[in-house]
């Protein structure tokens, strides 16, 4: 389980953890999902949001990828968009999170091909997206 206050600071942190029972409770997040929200850490602490976004849907892409192996779902075309429909497809996504991660995916690729499209404070809400659903993602392969 990780605490993200530690990771990305107070204020994302406290969307996600708090000590108040009734509040939220903490992620469980995989050893390679924790790694991960590491590196994020370090750009996001170091003052690149947008890095640590690209970081976190790199992550994000991986479980996306061992979800559709695990499931033996055979896919279309293997990129990022034909793993989230093929996921939906066959009912491990809702139509919810197939929204979500391709409005994640389109603002990875223009976090990681800057334009003027991508503004940079855009980083912490896709932040807050981003994190549980790779909570979520990561649940279904158990």
């Amino acid at each position: 389980m990780s605490d993200v206050t530690f990771f990305l600071g107070p204020i994302l942190g406290k969307i996600y953890f708090s000590h108040d029972e009734e509040s939220f409770n903490r992620l469980a997040l995989s050893e390679s999902a924790s790694r991960a929200m590491q590196e994020a850490a370090r750009f996001y602490n170091g003052g690149r949001r947008d890095h640590a976004f690209v970081e976190m849907f790199k992550e994000i892409e991986k479980v996306l990828r061992e979800l559709s192996v695990a499931k033996n779902i055979s896919l279309e075309k293997p990129d990022t968009a034909g793993y989230i429909n093929a996921l939906k497809k066959a009912g491990l996504i809702t139509e919810c999170d197939l929204h979500i991660l391709h409005a994640l995916r389109c603002y990875r690729n223009l976090a990681a091909h800057p334009t003027e499209g991508f503004e940079h404070a855009k980083a912490d809400g896709l932040l807050i997206l981003a994190i549980p659903m790779l909570s979520r993602l990561e649940a279904g392969l158990l």
